[in-house]
């Protein structure tokens, strides 16, 4: 049975059935954001609490500042234009919360549960201030307009959402989990073949990275095989024919979500606000510093443009060495405890290329080391492959429920019907 429907004149709601009101965030709770206390996580004393931040739990202590029913919305730093995550969360029980989460507090007018769920269906951009660090102010977001139907309605909105977000959720994670095994399939491998585990005819080393090796492989380093630099620095000459500002590759001290099929971030600048450094074709490069410190990418024949921040360690193959070989060796390092060995702090780390030439390298001749690559290839390729397939997957669930959410929360399917014949 159809229902009549009224133009709200926003954009992110459209039509919503006749007897819906559009109504404010703030006609429809109070805003609890004076009483939010941030603590330095120096000063944090651990325990069982969430510790709440920018759309996230980021730590666990041992006192609350909230116990009680509430709708948390991002400030900054929040996921405001990312579908796969909330901007809004429902929370329920003891909290503390810092000062980059808005606190809300639901009237009699709405639920909290359907109050969070009409929050991720915002587009925020309409709200938000600052280009560089978004940031959803108390007073924007108090004329955020939502679609509220009548309290009966909204219940059976929650428990049709609730159920359909519950096993969309499980499906997910059902996903993500393979996703995870293919990686850690994939890690094993690299682990098995770099440092040639199972061989036979094998001796002790007394190395922390290579305990035994076949007896025809020996531990030699890094910088005796390969030339570790960074590399001349250049003045960028070429330019976009559309504009006058550079582009290059980067990769350095950055967020890895967002790479090319280089593993290289592209990213513009003008002329002199980055000195830049010479790359080509086959080279190895290495983050030194930050949270990526130790990912490693090839320069494929693919990339024509040649330009890095000097964040990143250039090396070149040889005659007795080969990068693909030895980007997947970083890798294993990494992972299984190089980082720590590289770090100059407990908090910070960082490369150089003094440490990474005095690395430990398993010597075998360049030809076993490529066909060592050849096969980690093989299976990294596979690994991918399945992986991407999941990773699909996950991208249309998140699609569904994102579409489900928008459709109940206004109006355009009848969730009382639907519930009523379930």
């Amino acid at each position: 049975m159809s229902r009549e429907m009224k133009e709200t004149g926003i954009s992110y709601l459209g039509l919503i059935p006749d007897k819906w009101q559009k109504r404010r965030v703030k006609t429809l709770s109070t805003c609890l954001d004076g009483k939010r206390i941030p603590v330095d996580a120096t000063l944090r004393v651990a325990g069982p609490y969430p510790y709440w931040g920018a759309g996230s739990i980021v730590d666990y202590v041992n006192d609350y500042i909230f116990d009680d029913t509430l709708v948390l919305v991002g400030e900054d730093g929040a996921p405001f234009f990312d579908d796969t995550r909330s901007v809004s969360i429902l929370s329920k029980g003891k909290i503390w919360v810092n000062n980059h989460i808005h606190v809300l507090k639901n009237n009699e007018a709405v639920m909290a549960e359907y109050l969070a769920y009409a929050l991720r269906v915002v587009d925020y951009s309409d709200y938000l201030t600052g280009s560089v660090f978004p940031k959803l102010t108390q007073g924007n977001m108090n004329e955020i307009y939502l679609a509220i139907p009548p309290i009966l309605e909204q219940q059976a909105i929650v428990r049709y959402l609730d159920s359909k977000c519950s096993a969309i959720d499980e499906a997910i994670e059902r996903h993500k989990k393979i996703i995870e095994k293919l990686e850690e399939y994939r890690g094993a491998e690299i682990a098995r073949l770099v440092s040639f585990q199972g061989a036979n005819d094998t001796y002790e080393t007394n190395n922390i990275w290579f305990p035994t090796l076949p007896k025809n492989v020996s531990i030699s380093r890094i910088g005796m095989h390969f030339d570790v630099t960074l590399g001349k620095m250049l003045c960028p000459k070429q330019r976009d024919k559309n504009d006058t500002l550079e582009r290059y590759y980067c990769a350095g001290d950055i967020h890895f979500d967002n790479i090319n099929q280089n593993g290289l971030k592209e990213m513009w600048f003008s002329p002199n606000e980055k000195k830049l450094y010479e790359v080509t074709n086959g080279d190895l490069l290495i983050v030194e510093g930050g949270a990526g410190a130790g990912n490693a990418f090839i320069v494929s024949e693919q990339s024509r443009t040649t330009y890095i921040q000097n964040s990143v360690l250039r090396i070149r193959a040889s005659q007795t060495g080969s990068v693909r070989y030895l980007k997947y060796l970083i890798e294993h390092l990494v992972k299984h405890g190089y980082i720590a060995y590289a770090c100059n702090t407990a908090t910070f780390s960082h490369f150089t290329k003094d440490k990474v030439s005095l690395t430990p390298f398993p010597v075998t001749s360049f030809d076993v080391q490529e066909a060592i690559a050849d096969r980690i290839d093989t299976v990294d390729g596979t690994v991918r492959k399945a992986q991407a397939k999941h990773e699909l997957i996950i991208e249309k669930l998140e699609e569904y429920r994102k579409s489900i959410i928008y459709n109940a929360v206004t109006g355009k399917i009848d969730c009382m019907e639907v519930t009523k014949n379930a």
